[in-house]
């Protein structure tokens, strides 16, 4: 008999069931051999692994399965290595949402996997562990930072990688420094500074028409311009609300951009993956 894909995630529902009410099973430290035989029998039974490969994990149940950590581990490979699926997005416990574990997609033939980080007790570090710095310039940032752009949290950033940024009609734009830039960012995220759209800057030209933009300087038409989402260090950090402030004066319409105004920060607070860019050379 094949194999069906659907059938673990009915399976881990009924695995649920049948641990919760199996005689003598207590998913804690406690729990009896007895009890991880119950499970691993139920296990291989489902997913209807070779009886000489059963044998053998039966054998390392035995001799390494008697913690309730390894037996985990284990129900871990049995449910998602062994049958081709690595860490099913069902069995981990740190989710984005109740129904979803990760955020997939792909930009340039180059794909990308969102995560949160597994480890709950994990802490951030470094810079974003601080709660003051000086203001000006380090000001809290207002809710919204001009008319008719729109702020949006970390959901609506990994919509929009998946649909605009993945489709080609958006760009996600990390408005920090280079230095900032090179330590870490979201995934996907293209760096353009925010003085590099400050009018002063004589190239400010050529970086709009590579968002889309057509026409001469004085004459710029934003029609077919990319939807763009801006972000920085976080509340605390005004580069992002800049460098929009700078494309509104440019003219780009404010219905094509966004502020995730949580920033880097909170990105890492929530323990969400972050990529560092490859170094040059």
């Amino acid at each position: 008999m094949g194999y069906n894909r659907n059938r673990p995630a009915v399976a881990m529902g009924e695995l649920q069931n049948q641990t919760a009410t199996a005689p003598g099973f207590s998913g804690r430290a406690g729990a009896t051999v007895f009890d991880a035989r119950v499970l691993v029998n139920y296990i291989l039974g489902v997913l209807m692994i070779p009886r000489h490969v059963s044998r053998i994990l039966h054998m390392i149940w035995y001799e390494f399965g008697k913690g309730w950590v390894m037996r985990r581990w284990l129900a871990g490979v049995l449910l998602g290595g062994l049958t081709g699926a690595g860490h099913p997005a069902w069995t981990q416990e740190v989710r984005i949402t109740p129904d979803r574990a990760d955020s997939s997609f792909t930009v340039n033939g180059q794909s990308f996997t969102i995560t949160r980080d597994q480890n709950q007790e994990n802490q951030l570090s470094g810079e974003f562990t601080r709660t003051s710095r000086a203001c000006p310039p380090f000001c809290i940032q207002p809710a919204q930072i001009a008319p008719n752009v729109a702020t949006i949290a970390e959901l609506e950033v990994l919509g929009f990688l998946e649909t605009e940024v993945a489709q080609g009609t958006g760009l996600l734009l990390d408005s920090r420094l280079p230095d900032w830039f090179a330590k870490g960012s979201i995934p996907a995220a293209v760096n353009v500074p925010f003085a590099t759209l400050d009018a002063t800057n004589p190239y400010r030209t050529e970086i709009l028409q590579a968002l889309g933009a057509t026409g001469t300087p004085d004459d710029l038409d934003f029609s077919d311009a990319l939807a763009l989402v801006l972000f920085s260090n976080g509340p605390w950090d005004d580069q992002a609300a800049r460098a929009a402030l700078n494309l509104l004066d440019a003219g780009y319409p404010a219905e094509k951009l966004q502020f995730y105004r949580g920033g880097l920060q909170e990105w890492l607070l929530l323990g969400l993956t972050v990529a560092v860019p490859a170094q040059a050379g």
